[in-house]
């Protein structure tokens, strides 16, 4: 009874100090009364500049809910000014200038909409002289996530130097890369994007722009810096320097004013994914945002390692040749399928490949694992990197190959959300064969049958009226009619059947909203992590805020 009345009182004071700031904002305006524009900044002639527009309260705060639209007046020369569409209180516009001058902005009540429109601003559009601007890549520095914008060291044990390529760079091996961006022959406006391709030319090819989930390499959290703090001069040779940034989830950065002759670094944290090839080179370079630079004086690169096999055992028949392995069977498109060699002292993909059939059918085929007992895993990952149920094989390569055919792949599977109110659908989603039928079983019970569409795609809405209160077993497999075979059952995942009128702000999962949720919602409300403070956003409008807060009071027990 005694740590009850405590466990209370904590979570009274706990309320009374997180409430305090809260209630002081309680009689805060509701409704837009102006509209504001932002201040943009000055540019050069012929160079698009960005006007943004705000819907705000009396005390200056954006009205999230505001739609209606304003118009944007600008005086000279200027193109592009017109109707803004307001968005969630938000609103931008391009507008540009082929003349040397002033320009005046200034807003329209076009709309009726009755809000102030007194805000003005000017833009400065001024004259490129010597011709065009000539941006240049000149340096590059690949570096380890073990410090911040000053004190990180060189890639590697070897704490390799700039303009020094890496290669033996193992899957999934976090890093930064660095570099420095020259401006020669006029100013200009430069808005640095990274980006990558296979091969090592710099100024042609098929590039790919480098986000969070870009496949072969991914943008990556640092503990060690703040996303687009500004640079300071690392690289030498980078006289008229000019601040960029250091950058963990931006990509492409802000845009950048440089006036001739002054260079610029700008960095990113990186990550390879696990799945990358072996053995692959890989270039980077900067653009503006797309547009290719005027010169790549230096461009990086970086080769994944070469795989090697475990070492060959001593034989009493003298050795023998290599062995071939060979899979074969019905996944679902574009999945991702890694073969793994197994033991208990060594653990490596050595063969990777992407279904690119349209029905979903694989051929894998590898040579040279070395003559020993070796159990092979079958890994296949879908399209949103869901994995299906990992299958083994044992063989000892010693004395025979291993050949295994027609392999139908259990699906993947996944809810749309974990937890769900009682009476309200469950969606569960995934990726089988194509035009196959997918059996849903929860705690044990097929519950319904589906057809995957024909990109393998499945969605199945179970009602949860009939289920009890708590945690539910669900699994899938799925069924070739016309060949009659059917897979194994996929990984089992858990359905939560929640009494709350909001389950999301079940944090911990366990059916309730107590004293473990609210510790949870302190720590992802004060996270800088996007994705922990992603969780926490229960009305799903895209920001965190005491509207959040809110929900996850009302579903509180005492």
């Amino acid at each position: 009874m005694k740590f009850r009345y405590i466990y209370f009182l904590l979570l009274i004071l706990a309320l009374i100090l997180f409430l305090r700031p809260i209630i002081a904002i309680a009689d805060e305006p509701v409704n837009a009364v102006k509209f504001v524009i932002l201040n943009p900044g000055d540019s050069t002639v012929g160079m698009p500049v960005t006007i943004a527009i705000e819907a705000q309260k009396s005390n200056n705060q954006v009205d999230a809910a505001y739609q209606d639209d304003v118009t944007l007046i600008a005086s000279g020369s200027a193109t592009g000014a017109g109707l803004v569409d307001i968005v969630n209180g938000i609103g931008t516009i391009e507008i540009n200038d082929e003349v040397a001058e002033t320009v005046n902005l200034s807003l329209s009540d076009t709309e009726a909409t009755g809000l102030d429109v007194s805000s003005t601003r000017e833009v400065d559009f001024e004259l490129i002289q010597e011709g065009d601007a000539a941006w240049n890549q000149q340096k590059f520095w690949f570096r380890d996530d073990d410090g911040d914008e000053i004190a990180a060291t060189g890639f590697s044990a070897e704490d390799v130097s700039q303009n020094t390529n890496i290669i033996n760079v193992v899957p999934g091996t976090s890093f930064r890369l660095r570099f420095v961006i020259k401006l020669t022959q006029a100013n200009g406006n430069i808005s640095p994007q990274l980006e990558f391709k296979e091969g090592t030319d710099c100024s042609t090819g098929s590039w790919t722009i480098i986000t969070p989930t870009s496949s072969v390499f991914n943008l990556q959290l640092s503990p060690n810096f703040i996303d687009a703090n500004a640079t300071t001069q690392r690289l030498v040779g980078s006289p008229n320097f000019i601040a960029g940034q250091i950058l963990e989830s931006t990509n492409p950065a802000g845009s950048l004013s440089m006036l001739k002759n002054e260079s610029t670094e700008y960095e990113w944290s990186l990550k390879v994914s696990s799945d990358t090839p072996f053995a692959a080179t890989h270039s980077f370079r900067i653009t503006s945002s797309g547009a290719a630079l005027d010169n790549y004086g230096q461009c990086p690169s970086l080769t994944t390692k070469i795989y090697t096999p475990p070492p060959t055992p001593a034989s009493s028949s003298g050795g023998g040749s290599p062995t071939t392995v060979t899979f074969s069977g019905k996944a679902f498109p574009g999945a991702k399928i890694f073969v793994v060699d197994h033991d208990v002292n060594y653990d490596q993909i050595v063969s990777q490949d992407v279904v690119v059939a349209d029905d979903g059918g694989f051929y894998v085929s590898f040579i040279a694992i070395y003559q020993s007992l070796h159990s092979f895993g079958l890994i296949i990952k879908d399209k949103e990197g869901r994995t299906s149920q990992t299958k083994f094989f044992n063989i000892n390569t010693l004395s025979q190959g291993l050949t295994v055919k027609d392999i139908v792949v259990s699906p993947t599977i996944d809810f749309t959300s974990r937890l769900v109110t009682r009476g309200n659908s469950a969606t569960i989603i995934g990726y089988a064969s194509p035009g196959s039928i997918v059996a849903l079983e929860i705690d044990d019970i097929i519950k319904k049958e589906v057809a995957a569409a024909e990109d393998g795609s499945y969605r199945a809405e179970i009602e949860t009226g009939e289920l009890d209160f708590g945690n539910h077993r669900v699994r899938t497999k799925q069924i070739i009619q016309k060949e009659n075979k059917e897979s194994n059952f996929s990984p089992t995942n858990t359905l939560v059947v929640s009494r709350l009128v909001s389950p999301k702000t079940d944090l911990s999962g366990d059916g309730k909203v107590d004293i473990k949720d609210w510790s949870m919602f302190l720590f992802q409300w004060a996270s800088k992590d996007t994705a922990q403070k992603k969780m926490i956003d229960f009305n799903e409008d895209g920001k965190v805020d005491v509207s959040d807060f809110s929900i996850f009071i009302r579903n509180i027990r005492s």
